[in-house]
């Protein structure tokens, strides 16, 4: 019984009156997905959009309540579009370009994410300057939405803009300090590259 209140006594503080901003997790890759549908709306009004691909942009709830709401879309994909070929590229907390990296694994090592994809991403990177390491998730630091769309059957990977260990991470995250101020925008701007470009290259996959 002790074991146990000590395990569940500290719920009585997970829910606060403070909030935080959440500018850099997540509203940051809300706007850099947002900013790519712009890009991509642009393209094709000038006759060069894509030709094979769909791209949907999501942005779901309830994350941080155990991937909840990517959960639910999956469970609700009735239509067989996930019978189809589907890959996601997951963006999480753009902070820093300089801790750019991507996923192989995710929900502390127990889902497997797609390497493959994950190395396409890096090849990608590459071609717009960025070294990029790819890397399983570190054990006990929870998981993102990517694992969700994995265990649906997705190609999956996320790209994540900051340290995501135990020990390090953003000094910001999960405070009220998560202001604009704290995105870094050479982490945007690179995840809005990353994703024009993995879209064009699934793109002349799908074709050939």
């Amino acid at each position: 019984f002790s074991l146990l209140f000590i395990l569940v006594g500290q719920l009585w503080w997970f829910a606060s009156p403070d909030s935080t901003p959440g500018a850099g997790d997540n509203l940051a890759s809300s706007a850099a997905a947002w900013e790519t549908l712009k890009l991509l709306a642009d393209q094709k009004a000038r006759g060069q959009g894509l030709k094979h691909l769909r791209v949907v942009a999501a942005s779901w709830d309830a994350e941080e309540a155990g991937l909840r709401g990517a959960r639910s879309w999956v469970e609700r994909r009735t239509d067989g579009r996930l019978d189809l070929p589907t890959w996601n590229l997951n963006l999480e907390c753009l902070y820093d370009v300089k801790e750019l990296f991507l996923l192989t694994s995710d929900i502390n090592g127990s889902v497997p994410l797609s390497a493959e994809l994950a190395a396409r991403c890096q090849r990608l990177l590459a071609g717009v300057g960025a070294e990029v390491p790819a890397k399983p998730i570190a054990f006990l630091t929870g998981g993102t939405d990517a694992a969700e769309l994995a265990k649906g059957g997705a190609e999956a990977t996320s790209l994540i803009g900051m340290p995501w260990g135990n020990e390090e991470r953003s000094a910001v995250y999960h405070t009220p300090g998560d202001v604009l101020e704290t995105v870094d925008k050479k982490a945007v701007a690179k995840a809005i590259q990353l994703a024009l470009a993995l879209a064009g290259d699934l793109d002349q996959e799908l074709k050939d």
